[in-house]
């Protein structure tokens, strides 16, 4: 699952190892485009500093909160670049700003696993509300939703209801982020676990 391979940092001189994609969006693992995108618009940012990072994915801060991350190396190597003050914004997204920007790393309260399969193969509409449950949303392209939606109702314009309903409740859209519609992922109405 873990992607060896490494692009060159701009704004520092070590190479950054590209993010690893495990295929969840649930916290603490893979961050989704929209996920980083309503954060950056949400701004209300706290800065924080960054003691450890844990081989566990444990991210312990000078308060003695911590958070979690499936990429523990990754960030070691970004932080030790980029120093360890780091920006805890909304939607579960810690920010470590750099001359050219920021790298964003999805954040938990807790260790989770990633999944054992990285690819999900969609068919039906119970696919794809599956999908979300499991991983924490995914980006489909529009026609591809609608092709699942309109198949699973052939000819009978009621049968598509159910997963019409099943999804909406779900915060399914054409792309999808679970943690973005959970008010209770976001780091402003949620304080970090404090370290035992």
């Amino acid at each position: 699952m873990s992607d060896t391979s490494a692009r060159p940092d701009k704004f520092g001189e070590r190479r950054i190892p590209n993010a690893r994609h495990c295929g969840s969006y649930r916290p603490g693992h893979e961050i989704h485009w929209i996920q980083a995108r309503k954060s950056a618009e949400a701004g209300a940012e706290r800065a924080a500093s960054v003691t450890s990072v844990h081989d566990d994915g444990t991210v312990t801060f000078a308060d003695g909160s911590s958070l979690w991350n499936h990429e523990p190396k990754r960030l070691r190597q970004i932080l030790d670049a980029h120093g360890h003050t780091v920006l805890l914004c909304p939607m579960s997204v810690l920010r470590v700003p750099h001359s050219g920007g920021a790298y964003c790393f999805c954040v938990g309260p807790e260790a989770s696993p990633c999944p054992t399969r990285r690819k999900a193969t969609v068919r039906s509409a119970d696919d794809l509300a599956g999908l979300v449950e499991e991983r924490g949303g995914s980006t489909l392209p529009g026609s591809v939703v609608l092709q699942i939606l309109d198949a699973e109702r052939g000819s009978d314009e009621q049968a598509v209801s159910p997963y019409r309903t099943r999804a909406c409740g779900l915060g399914i859209s054409l792309a999808l982020r679970l943690a973005i519609s959970n008010p209770s992922l976001d780091l402003r109405a949620v304080q970090p676990r404090r370290a035992r």
